[in-house]
């Protein structure tokens, strides 16, 4: 599945209702989200497990927009690199120190 990585998102992943309705993805509980626009929306939050970087983890997903979403709690610990052309790279490696 392709994602948008979405710098301004703050939370794991995002997915559209459709998709999360495909996956079957157990219903946890509804919050207000605050949208770029500074609107609040009810938004449904369903759990699954994800591989991330060769682990399994489990992760918190917002049912919203028309498209996936990677917010920065994935990233956190990690190095994004963007090629921003058609069909550039984007690369998330661990930051070593």
């Amino acid at each position: 599945m392709e994602f948008v990585v979405d710098t301004g998102f703050e939370g794991a992943l995002a997915l559209p209702l459709e998709t999360i309705a495909q996956l079957k993805l157990p219903f946890e509980l509804e919050l207000d989200s605050v949208l770029a626009d500074g609107n609040a929306v009810p938004t449904p939050v369903h759990s699954a497990t994800i591989l991330w970087q060769n682990k399994q983890i489990d992760v918190a997903i917002l049912g919203l927009g028309e498209r996936p979403l990677l917010g920065t709690a994935l990233l956190a610990d990690y190095r994004l690199t963007v090629d921003f052309f058609e069909s550039g790279q984007v690369t998330v490696l661990p930051i070593t120190v």
